[in-house]
């Protein structure tokens, strides 16, 4: 590239120096051009390129122009599967940086494969633990008390402190939006100019009616607009990546739109195209969906894979409502920035064909600090809105990371069901100043609620038979009437540094301290070596 630089720039010497006196204009043109060479000449140009090469190396070795050496800091470390944590490192490994992994084990794990977070931690990974939290100060005497249990893993004991509203499963939705307009009322009362409600649901059906129900008692006390209007919304089925490939689940599913996220001319859709489903073929694992075209077209999505599975739904809104994207959403203006999913809004006009959205993003000033909070306001088509949602409840993953003056736990027959541990803690501790729990199944979600969810990776697999062969290796010493042994595990198998340790001679103290061994025991000891453990 050095070298290129050169040629540029000598190539550049050779054009603003070389001409040929002819007459009085060349003349005056030749005083231009060694005008330019001395102003803006060679000189300067070579600065220059000497400056870009230096960025680039700095950027190869630190991540940065300018050389600094910087911090990589992953919040919510505890739901970040094992290859991306593994991305992060690398890229911290690479730019010669200190990585920081922030999360709360007792929270929801990753969705992708792997516990790296808690992983690492068990690992030895160099650990500091917050044992003390402000956000509680000025809570509830019984949402402190809860808190305080939550951390100690006293789950059960922690939901019978916090407020409790039992009712039947029908009238489950309308007491979580009761709640919310009291708790608005309340927290106006204490202070609080713009409070923070969180709601937290176990379900998406259950998030669905709530929104609605908040939406509904919001209109009627005319804190939104009372002229509502109904937009399409295409709610995404949450299916896994495997079974997305299999027509009989996407059917059960209910699923009757795909959003493919990637051209396929074979079929004739597009980008960003949302096509109708129009029947499914479970033996043949097909799906006939009608293109932009117009025209039914069969297919295996084994073959044709990247698409999201959706159900067309409705969703009413008011000016003042609160929404978030459910999707990364463009726009045709490639200078307009896309929102990316997840970030909040309010409706700040409505109409039949779009609304108007004051969007709440957070950019960074690339100086460390924390991001803040910047608005900007956005017209969305109808199509466009098909990927947004009320933002009033969310589920507990969802939920994850919030920080809100109230939090309204609604546990539902069916959430009651499948309550677990980590969903307990995190709507048990997102409220600063108190929490309330809405349950039409008190008894089951109590039963439910302290229970773990169970994630096996990979290395809990190979462990599991490591042990099992360890203890075989030693009832097998110990049956013969052996010495004692002691094994330590060195790994999944045995590594170059134990080979390497095995080789070494010894010492002639450790010589002199050895007891002899037999050939029996040399041939165990070997036997336990091959496993990957050491016998000492």
């Amino acid at each position: 590239m050095q070298a290129g630089a050169a040629d540029l720039a000598a190539d550049a010497g050779r054009r603003v120096t070389t001409y040929e006196r002819v007459g009085v204009v060349e003349e005056i043109a030749a005083r231009r051009a060694l005008s330019f060479q001395q102003d803006h000449g060679i000189g300067k140009l070579q600065f220059q390129i000497g400056e870009k090469l230096a960025e680039i190396s700095n950027l190869e070795r630190t991540g940065t122009k300018d050389g600094r050496k910087i911090m990589l800091v992953m919040d919510e470390s505890s739901m970040t599967g094992a290859e991306d944590t593994l991305a992060v490192t690398k890229l911290g490994r690479d730019f010669g940086s200190r990585v920081v992994l922030q999360g709360d084990v007792k929270q929801h794990g990753s969705v992708p494969a792997g516990r790296a977070f808690e992983q690492a931690q068990q690992a030895g990974m160099k650990t500091s633990r917050l044992e003390e939290t402000r956000r509680f100060d000025n809570a509830t005497a019984q949402a402190k008390a809860a808190a305080s249990l939550l951390a100690k893993g006293k789950i059960g004991e922690a939901i019978e402190r916090l407020d409790r509203f039992e009712v039947d499963q029908s009238e489950l939705a309308k007491t979580a939006a009761d709640r919310y307009m009291v708790s608005l009322t309340e927290l106006k009362a204490k202070g609080i100019a713009e409070p923070k409600i969180g709601v937290v649901t176990l379900t998406n059906a259950d998030r669905k009616d709530v929104n609605a129900a908040v939406h509904t008692a919001l209109a009627d006390a005319g804190l939104v607009g009372r002229e509502q209007f109904v937009k399409t919304h295409l709610d995404d089925r949450k299916l896994t990546t495997a079974e997305h490939l299999n027509v009989g689940l996407l059917s059960a599913s209910n699923t009757d739109t795909l959003i493919f996220r990637k051209g396929y001319r074979e079929i004739g859709v597009k980008n960003g195209d949302a096509v109708r489903v129009v029947g499914f073929d479970v033996d043949k694992n097909r799906v006939t969906i009608e293109n932009r075209a117009g025209k039914k077209i069969q297919f295996d999505p084994r073959m044709q894979d990247y698409f999201t599975a959706v159900k067309t739904e409705t969703r009413t809104y008011s000016v003042g409502d609160k929404i978030e994207a459910r999707a990364n959403i463009k726009f045709e203006d490639k200078e307009v920035a896309r929102i990316t999913n997840g970030t909040r809004g309010v409706v700040s006009a409505i109409d039949k064909d779009s609304a108007t959205i004051q969007w709440t993003d957070f950019i960074a000033d690339g100086k460390g600090t924390k991001p803040k909070a910047t608005l900007r306001e956005l017209r969305m088509t109808n199509d466009q809105l098909r990927f947004v949602d009320l933002a009033y409840a969310h589920t507990s993953v969802k939920e994850q990371g919030a920080s809100n003056d109230r939090e309204l736990f609604v546990v539902s027959q069916t959430g009651a069901k499948i309550i677990k541990k980590e969903a307990a803690y995190v709507a048990g501790t997102r409220g600063k100043d108190n929490t309330e729990v809405i349950t039409s199944d008190y008894a089951t979600m109590l039963k439910n609620a302290g229970k773990e969810t169970q994630k096996t990776t990979a290395i809990d697999l190979k462990k599991k038979p490591q042990e099992a062969r360890k203890a075989q290796v030693l009832a097998g010493l110990e049956g013969q009437g052996q010495a004692t042994a002691q094994v330590q595990g060195k790994g999944i198998a045995a590594g170059a540094g134990q080979q390497q340790g095995a080789n070494q001679a010894p010492s002639a103290a450790q010589t002199k301290q050895q007891p002899a061994k037999s050939t029996e025991q040399e041939r165990q000891a070997q036997r336990v070596r091959n496993l990957g453990f050491t016998l000492e």
